[in-house]
């Protein structure tokens, strides 16, 4: 381990670049059984469970708002440096169509869709309120 004059730490190097730099693998938890995650990237993740009205069951770092059936605006309370990539995922049920149609540093727009059968030779989809959940990874 080295510490320099200016305060930056290092492991598994000798001239670390920043506060802390580790060089090697880092493992964490009572037993060391979980493991940092790493990438050439700087980046953040935001995920979370939203209900049909909107409301956060899980996550956070983010708020919601919805006004129209099937459309929710999924705000982050730190806007990412870039657009993220959006996963959304939701039940088997009514809403089988999740798209995430537009997307800012600071907004995700996702869009839930379920099918409607008219006669049986035409479909048409309406926005649906259901349960959804989501990740977003992008740039710090």
């Amino acid at each position: 381990m080295t510490v320099q004059d200016n305060g930056n730490v290092g492991i598994g190097t000798t001239t670390p670049q920043s506060s802390l730099e580790v060089r090697g693998d880092i493992r964490l938890g009572a037993s060391g059984g979980s493991r940092a995650t790493s990438s050439e990237e700087n980046l953040r993740i935001v995920r979370g469970t939203v209900d049909a009205n909107g409301n956060i069951l899980a996550g956070t770092g983010f708020s919601v708002v919805h006004n129209n059936d099937g459309v929710y605006y999924i705000q982050f309370n730190t806007s990412f440096a870039a657009p993220p990539g959006i996963t959304v995922t939701v039940g088997q049920d009514i809403a089988e169509y999740p798209s995430s149609d537009y997307v800012t540093g600071s907004t995700a727009k996702v869009v839930l869709l379920g099918e409607i059968p008219y006669p049986f030779w035409i479909s048409t989809y309406v926005g649906v309120d259901t349960t959804f959940h989501f990740i977003a990874i992008g740039p710090r």
